[in-house]
């Protein structure tokens, strides 16, 4: 008998490698520029299907002139790829049927949990 923790496993793996196929138009183009992380029951292989996806944008910033310069550092993504990004996370979980939370629009967005790369290569290998 498949005991609750395995069985909750094998769904966040397995959702996370449909995510991961969802996303694989957005790794061509950003891959080398961002990593998108799921947190929460998924990143930790507890999902369940009632879970939500919380997913959280790691980027690339280029590098500073020098170690004094106490401007914020500048992302590589333009205004406009960070937007390209965030729509095809939220087109690619809304294919799935991934719910909204009721946090969607704060600063954490809430598409449902996981830790998810946005290499759709790298995701199932991740969990």
């Amino acid at each position: 008998m498949t005991s609750v923790v395995d069985a909750r496993r094998e769904f966040s793996r397995t959702r996370l490698r449909e995510v991961a196929q969802a996303l694989a138009a957005a790794d061509a183009r950003f891959a080398e520029h961002c990593c998108v992380y799921a947190t929460g029951s998924y990143g930790r292989g507890e999902a369940t299907p009632s879970s939500d996806l919380d997913l959280f944008i790691l980027g690339r910033t280029k590098p500073k002139e020098s170690v004094t310069d106490r401007q914020p550092p500048e992302p590589v993504l333009s205004g406009l790829d960070q937007i390209c990004l965030k729509r095809d996370l939220i087109c690619a979980t809304r294919e799935l049927g991934e719910k909204r939370s009721a946090r969607h629009g704060q600063s954490r967005r809430n598409v449902r949990n996981a830790s998810v790369r946005a290499r759709a290569s790298s995701v199932a290998n991740r969990v």
